[in-house]
């Protein structure tokens, strides 16, 4: 099975295909990087500004229009939220569920 992984950072997205069987190490079978740099595009207030969630919705989407021809599932993973000031096992990083890529 072909599965995705999104890793949304401040920095880049990036999306690792692998190949994976059971009981076998995933294989990497494609790569798509895209830099993201969301700390340069922080308000005065140090929140993502206008620009910033532009440039996130554009980058992810199209790391996920990559992976719809590449893979069958997809997970994702991100940063803890801003609001989290220490970092704890639930706001290290989300995980979700391996789903289906939709087109």
């Amino acid at each position: 099975m072909r599965l995705g992984v999104l890793d949304v950072g401040s920095n880049t997205v990036h999306l690792l295909v692998v190949d994976a069987h059971p009981g076998a190490r995933p294989l990497p079978a494609h790569s798509h990087k895209a830099d993201l740099r969301l700390a340069q595009l922080l308000d005065e207030d140090g929140a993502i500004g206008p620009d910033g969630v532009d440039r996130l919705i554009a980058v992810v989407h199209d790391a996920l229009r990559a992976a719809r021809t590449r893979v069958s599932r997809i997970c994702c993973r991100s940063p803890p939220p801003p609001c989290a000031r220490r970092p704890t096992p639930t706001t290290s990083s989300h995980v979700c569920a391996p789903r289906p890529v939709s087109s």
